[in-house]
Protein backbone atom coordinates (compact mmCIF):
# COMPACT_ATOMS: atom_id res chain seq x y z
CA UNK A 1 0.00 0.00 0.00
CA UNK A 2 0.85 3.51 -0.54
CA UNK A 3 -0.16 6.72 -1.34
CA UNK A 4 0.81 8.97 -4.23
CA UNK A 5 1.76 12.34 -5.11
CA UNK A 6 4.61 12.08 -7.37
CA UNK A 7 4.51 13.98 -11.21
CA UNK A 8 4.30 12.25 -14.55
CA UNK A 9 4.00 12.88 -17.99
CA UNK A 10 2.78 10.25 -20.58
CA UNK A 11 0.82 9.78 -23.52
CA UNK A 12 -2.39 7.75 -22.46
CA UNK A 13 -3.37 5.42 -25.55
CA UNK A 14 -7.19 5.03 -26.61
CA UNK A 15 -10.30 3.38 -24.86
CA UNK A 16 -13.42 3.36 -23.44
CA UNK A 17 -15.36 3.47 -20.10
CA UNK A 18 -18.62 1.12 -19.66
CA UNK A 19 -21.39 2.67 -17.30
CA UNK A 20 -24.20 1.25 -16.20
CA UNK A 21 -26.17 3.87 -17.77
CA UNK A 22 -25.77 6.71 -15.01
CA UNK A 23 -25.59 10.30 -16.51
CA UNK A 24 -22.35 11.74 -16.41
CA UNK A 25 -21.19 14.95 -14.50
CA UNK A 26 -19.90 18.21 -16.10
CA UNK A 27 -16.07 17.74 -15.01
CA UNK A 28 -16.38 20.74 -12.87
CA UNK A 29 -18.37 18.67 -10.62
CA UNK A 30 -15.51 16.07 -9.82
CA UNK A 31 -15.73 16.84 -5.58
CA UNK A 32 -12.41 18.73 -4.54
CA UNK A 33 -10.38 16.18 -2.20
CA UNK A 34 -11.66 13.22 -3.95
CA UNK A 35 -9.81 10.06 -2.36
CA UNK A 36 -9.10 6.78 -4.72
CA UNK A 37 -8.49 3.63 -3.96
CA UNK A 38 -6.71 1.69 -6.84
CA UNK A 39 -6.26 -1.99 -6.42
CA UNK A 40 -4.06 -2.56 -9.13
CA UNK A 41 -0.95 -5.04 -9.69
CA UNK A 42 0.57 -3.36 -12.89
CA UNK A 43 2.83 -0.53 -12.12
CA UNK A 44 2.85 0.59 -15.40
CA UNK A 45 -1.39 0.81 -15.05
CA UNK A 46 -0.68 2.74 -11.19
CA UNK A 47 1.80 5.17 -12.83
CA UNK A 48 -0.73 5.89 -15.49
CA UNK A 49 -3.66 6.67 -13.19
CA UNK A 50 -1.85 8.41 -10.89
CA UNK A 51 -0.43 10.64 -13.81
CA UNK A 52 -4.03 11.36 -14.59
CA UNK A 53 -5.46 11.43 -11.20
CA UNK A 54 -2.79 13.65 -9.61
CA UNK A 55 -2.75 16.31 -12.43
CA UNK A 56 -6.66 16.75 -11.06
CA UNK A 57 -5.77 17.22 -7.82
CA UNK A 58 -7.17 13.44 -7.02
CA UNK A 59 -5.58 11.71 -3.35
CA UNK A 60 -4.38 8.51 -4.59
CA UNK A 61 -3.83 5.27 -2.38
CA UNK A 62 -2.59 2.01 -3.56
CA UNK A 63 -3.12 -1.64 -3.03
CA UNK A 64 -1.02 -4.18 -5.28
CA UNK A 65 -4.15 -7.12 -4.69
CA UNK A 66 -7.68 -7.77 -3.79
CA UNK A 67 -6.77 -8.92 -0.20
CA UNK A 68 -4.28 -6.10 0.42
CA UNK A 69 -6.75 -3.90 -0.31
CA UNK A 70 -9.31 -5.70 2.18
CA UNK A 71 -6.44 -5.25 5.08
CA UNK A 72 -6.34 -1.64 4.17
CA UNK A 73 -9.70 -1.03 4.11
CA UNK A 74 -10.15 -3.12 7.58
CA UNK A 75 -7.29 -0.37 8.93
CA UNK A 76 -9.15 2.90 7.79
CA UNK A 77 -12.53 1.63 7.18
CA UNK A 78 -14.57 4.10 4.80
CA UNK A 79 -11.68 6.61 3.94
CA UNK A 80 -12.32 6.46 0.16
CA UNK A 81 -14.35 8.02 -1.97
CA UNK A 82 -13.86 5.61 -4.54
CA UNK A 83 -12.24 2.13 -5.48
CA UNK A 84 -10.55 1.27 -8.89
CA UNK A 85 -10.24 -2.46 -8.89
CA UNK A 86 -8.74 -4.43 -11.30
CA UNK A 87 -10.07 -7.46 -12.11
CA UNK A 88 -7.41 -10.15 -12.26
CA UNK A 89 -4.77 -10.03 -10.21
CA UNK A 90 -2.59 -12.63 -7.61
CA UNK A 91 -3.81 -13.33 -4.44
CA UNK A 92 -6.95 -12.21 -4.58
CA UNK A 93 -8.94 -11.06 -8.22
CA UNK A 94 -11.13 -7.91 -8.62
CA UNK A 95 -14.56 -9.63 -8.16
CA UNK A 96 -14.27 -11.46 -5.16
CA UNK A 97 -12.67 -8.61 -3.12
CA UNK A 98 -16.03 -6.07 -4.48
CA UNK A 99 -18.20 -9.00 -3.36
CA UNK A 100 -16.40 -8.66 0.71
CA UNK A 101 -16.94 -5.09 0.28
CA UNK A 102 -19.89 -5.50 -0.61
CA UNK A 103 -20.62 -7.73 2.72
CA UNK A 104 -19.50 -4.75 4.61
CA UNK A 105 -22.08 -2.22 5.87
CA UNK A 106 -19.58 0.58 6.26
CA UNK A 107 -18.51 0.19 2.50
CA UNK A 108 -22.11 -1.25 1.43
CA UNK A 109 -22.28 2.46 -0.68
CA UNK A 110 -19.11 3.47 -1.71
CA UNK A 111 -18.37 3.42 -5.33
CA UNK A 112 -16.20 0.40 -7.19
CA UNK A 113 -15.20 1.02 -11.00
CA UNK A 114 -13.86 -2.31 -12.51
CA UNK A 115 -10.57 -1.92 -13.91
CA UNK A 116 -10.53 -4.65 -17.02
CA UNK A 117 -7.98 -6.01 -20.52
CA UNK A 118 -11.65 -7.31 -21.46
CA UNK A 119 -14.71 -5.35 -22.96
CA UNK A 120 -17.52 -8.05 -23.35
CA UNK A 121 -20.74 -7.23 -22.26
CA UNK A 122 -19.91 -10.64 -19.80
CA UNK A 123 -17.16 -8.57 -18.26
CA UNK A 124 -19.69 -5.30 -18.08
CA UNK A 125 -22.64 -8.03 -16.43
CA UNK A 126 -19.89 -9.48 -13.82
CA UNK A 127 -18.95 -6.36 -12.67
CA UNK A 128 -22.61 -4.62 -12.46
CA UNK A 129 -23.68 -8.15 -10.47
CA UNK A 130 -20.75 -7.91 -8.33
CA UNK A 131 -21.57 -4.57 -7.27
CA UNK A 132 -19.43 -2.27 -9.43
CA UNK A 133 -21.20 0.88 -11.05
CA UNK A 134 -18.94 1.13 -13.96
CA UNK A 135 -15.76 -0.45 -15.65
CA UNK A 136 -13.01 1.30 -17.90
CA UNK A 137 -11.01 -0.91 -20.50
CA UNK A 138 -7.37 -1.18 -20.67
CA UNK A 139 -5.20 0.52 -22.01
CA UNK A 140 -6.66 3.36 -20.10
CA UNK A 141 -7.04 6.96 -21.42
CA UNK A 142 -7.28 10.12 -19.66
CA UNK A 143 -10.96 10.81 -20.66
CA UNK A 144 -11.97 7.14 -19.56
CA UNK A 145 -10.03 7.36 -16.17
CA UNK A 146 -12.19 11.01 -15.56
CA UNK A 147 -15.38 9.34 -16.77
CA UNK A 148 -15.15 6.42 -14.47
CA UNK A 149 -14.66 9.22 -10.99
CA UNK A 150 -17.03 11.36 -12.50
CA UNK A 151 -19.76 8.06 -12.87
CA UNK A 152 -18.71 6.61 -9.38
CA UNK A 153 -19.39 10.31 -8.07
CA UNK A 154 -22.98 10.47 -9.76
CA UNK A 155 -23.79 6.36 -8.42
CA UNK A 156 -22.36 7.61 -4.64
CA UNK A 157 -24.58 11.22 -4.97
CA UNK A 158 -27.25 9.07 -6.07
CA UNK A 159 -27.39 6.55 -3.50
CA UNK A 160 -26.96 9.19 -1.04
CA UNK A 161 -30.20 10.71 -1.80
CA UNK A 162 -32.15 7.13 -2.28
Amino acid sequence: FFSSRRRHTRLLTVTGVQTCALPILPLAELPPGLRVLLVEDSSINIDVVAAVFEQLGVDISVALNGAEALELLDRLGPAFDVILMDLQMPVMDGLTATARIREREDLAVVPIVGLTANAYDSDRDRCLQAGMVAFVTKPYTQEALVRSLLVACRAEIGRAHV
